[in-house]
């Protein structure tokens, strides 16, 4: 029988007492409970406690205006990448294996996959074609935006685990940048398919990377990397030399990186579980950040969100790929 050592002068040890002939084994049921509870309230404290220390700063406009839970089996397995072109949003689901295209407003218009396999990333060539790079396959697919057709398949990787292409963009003369995780540098690609270079090397000095995500190409023809591992943003020039990095001590496993029209530019801090949105000065301009809930999750379950892909329409409204909770994220426009 469990002893109520340290509990003689307290309501519960009165309780337990009038009580004991509930049934056999109450003791244990109900110091147990307390246990729990104090467990509880131990963790909400702490939560409460982390989250009053950190200044939390809303840029005026950006709230959630909606959610996106629509995949084939009535919800999104684990979207991870999410553009947006010509009025409609596409997201890339590598455990579904589909590319979904929604409305402005939300609405499901249709799914193509054609020869897609596990589609870690996706973007836009010059000519506002869907451009998908898959992962399962170390291969990138371009389709029609308004057919789904595919138009071209490139493989210019061997299908080998050595290589890891995990993020892509288009530059602004039409070639492929893809990150590679494993092997930590950004490989420019050609419009027929075939490697042309590289940017950046291992490691974590200047103008180094460590497995990079995603990346992003500013009006100006500036590249952007979320350099995970390095828990920082780095910025090439369009050729491909350092021009400086942010956030070393702001980030954790910063995930992919969109710029606005205005040169602000927004980052899935991932393991922050947030947005965090800076100016892109040279020295870094921070403005703030956004998180769309705080989950005090119980003991054993994974309910914490994580935000991936982004997309920034022209109006600004922010497009948040949730790979933990399998939603898209709608979050109105920031205004400065």
């Amino acid at each position: 029988m469990t002893s109520t050592a340290g509990l003689e002068n307290t309501d519960v040890a009165l309780l337990m007492r009038q009580r004991a002939f509930i049934f056999p084994g109450w003791e244990e049921t109900l110091l147990g409970q307390i246990r729990d509870l104090h467990s509880q309230i131990y963790s909400y404290y702490i939560l409460q406690k982390k989250i009053q220390e950190t200044p939390i700063i809303l840029p005026s406009g950006m709230m959630l205006k909606a959610r996106l839970k629509t995949g084939l089996s009535g919800q999104f397995s684990a979207p991870d990448s999410v553009t947006f072109a010509e009025g409609c949003l596409y997201v890339a689901d590598p455990e579904e294996e589909q590319i979904f295209v929604f409305s402005q407003q939300g609405r499901l218009i249709r799914t193509f996959g054609q020869n897609i396999r596990k589609p870690i990333a996706i973007t836009l060539d010059l000519e506002g074609n869907i451009v998908v790079l898959n992962n399962g396959t170390n291969s990138i697919q371009v389709y029609d935006p308004l057919s789904g057709d595919l138009l071209v398949a490139h493989a210019p990787f061997p299908d080998d685990k050595r290589y890891d292409p995990i993020g892509i963009v288009v530059d602004h003369s039409g070639n492929f940048l893809i990150s590679d995780f494993e092997q930590h540098i950004i490989r420019r690609v050609s419009p027929a398919g075939k490697v042309i270079g590289s940017i950046g090397s291992p490691g974590s000095g200047f103008g180094q990377l460590r497995a990079p995500v995603g990346l992003a190409v500013d009006i100006k023809g500036t590249i952007w990397v979320a350099d995970s591992g390095n828990n920082r943003i780095s910025r090439f020039t369009s050729i491909g030399f350092p021009l400086c990095s942010y956030g070393e001590d702001s980030f954790q496993d910063p995930w992919a990186v969109a710029v606005g029209q205005d040169g602000v530019f927004v980052v899935s801090d991932m393991n922050h579980y947030r947005l965090q949105i800076w100016g892109s000065t040279d020295e870094g301009d921070f403005r703030g950040f956004w998180q769309s809930n705080i989950r005090l999750d119980p003991p054993g379950t994974d309910e914490t969100s994580l935000p991936r892909g982004l997309s920034i329409a022209p109006d600004g409204t922010i497009y948040v790929a949730d790979w933990g909770n399998g939603e898209i994220l709608v979050v109105g426009q920031y205004i400065y």
